[in-house]
């Protein structure tokens, strides 16, 4: 007889080498407490129900490393769970019989049998074996799998390997565009202090070493270094442009080129005008057009703050690119963003999954990112279709 004990977690495995038998002795505090614990899934004694619910299915390998597939189960009844993986390139083995599906390091049920194509998987619910003792497999070397604890936040483990390296990239990314922020924030402070001395000028559109506050005819001021050429003042250098007409309301703090435009990093500063749309401040890079573009970090009036190098196709789209979308609320996207989500894993506030894969068309539904907010929270596996 071999036992394997899981106190932390309330059962026990018997392993009868002789009889190759498997007896599973859960304790009354799982039975009882366990699914109390979990919201979203239903009391042992409940009918067939959909849920959507994620599991973490561990089992070891050959090599005694252990290998993860992360489910969501799409039926309950009182003594079963009918999983699928979330991701489509993971699959069940027929090997994995036995291996414990784990929520939150809690043991929920033992897979028990395995479909043909590796795509759908019945487990034994934990929480209602009749009796102290079941008899499930006649197999032992499934229980080679230690039952893992509570996952850390943002755990890229246990993620597929296509989503992994997205999240990797992803990160890669945010550290990157952090630092050009970084830079950006500096070039505002600069641009800011020389608008204090522009301003000790006084007056508009007259210079004084080298500073001026200008007024154009449409209503936009700049203040901040110039370029005198005869009686023309251009700016040019670090000042504070504040724009009108249909960009009523934007600020750029950045240093200027001989066209008048900002150049390399700096702040933008948007208002609530139809140009801005959900944009509130850019830290980052601009274009030779003086735009948005490049590395950066996007803050919207949400709240939310998108980390991503921003360039734009032929039609003036986002190209999608590898990010990280931190929301408002404290959930966290790492993957591929355009205009919203294209490929990745959306977190919790904990930093535990909510869903993988793809999003439709950029997005599950809804058409802004607040409309993405409210959907993507169900979805347990976030695929195209």
């Amino acid at each position: 007889m071999r036992d394997r004990n899981y106190p932390e977690v309330g059962f026990r495995v018997d392993v009868d080498l002789e009889e190759k038998s498997t007896d599973i002795l859960v304790s009354e505090s799982l039975r009882s407490s366990y699914f109390t614990g979990c919201p979203g899934l239903p009391a042992p004694e409940s009918a067939d129900y959909a849920i959507s619910g994620l599991l973490d299915l561990v089992v070891a390998t050959s090599s005694g490393e252990q290998e993860r597939v992360l489910a969501h189960a799409t039926r309950i009844s009182a003594a079963y769970l009918e999983v699928r993986p979330v991701h489509p390139e993971q699959r069940f083995r027929s090997g994995m019989s036995g291996a414990p599906l784990v929520i939150n390091g809690t043991p929920v049920a033992l897979l028990q049998s395995v479909s043909e194509e590796g795509r759908l998987a019945v487990a034994r619910r934990l929480d209602n074996l009749p009796g102290s003792a079941l008899s499930l497999l006649s197999r032992s070397a499934s229980w080679g799998a230690a039952v893992p604890a509570a996952r850390q936040p943002y755990d890229e483990s246990q993620l597929p390997d296509t989503i992994r390296t997205l999240v990797r990239e992803a990160r890669r990314t945010r550290e990157r565009v952090e630092s050009v922020a970084q830079a950006a924030r500096l070039t505002r402070d600069r641009a800011a202090e020389t608008r204090r001395k522009a301003e000790l000028v006084g007056g508009f559109n007259s210079a004084r070493d080298g500073y001026a506050n200008l007024r154009f005819d449409d209503g936009a001021r700049y203040s901040g270094e110039v370029l005198v050429e005869g009686s023309t003042l251009r700016r040019f250098g670090y000042g504070v442009f504040e724009a009108s007409g249909p960009d009523s309301g934007n600020v750029y703090y950045c240093e200027h080129g001989r066209n008048g435009l900002c150049q390399r990093y700096g702040v933008w500063d948007f208002g609530r005008n139809d140009n801005a749309g959900f944009l509130v401040q850019w830290e980052g890079a601009f274009d030779s057009k003086g735009n948005v573009g490049g590395d950066g970090v996007a803050t919207l009036r949400n709240s939310d703050k998108i980390y991503q190098r921003r360039d734009r196709d032929a039609n003036g789209a986002l190209v999608a690119r590898p990010g990280v979308w931190a929301l408002g609320d404290g959930r966290r996207f790492e993957g591929v963003l355009a205009s919203i989500f294209v490929e990745g894993v959306l977190w919790d506030k904990d930093g535990q999954v909510i869903c993988v894969g793809f999003w439709k068309a950029d997005k599950p539904s809804g058409s802004t990112p607040d409309a993405v907010r409210t959907q993507a929270a169900g979805l347990p596996g976030c695929r195209k279709e």
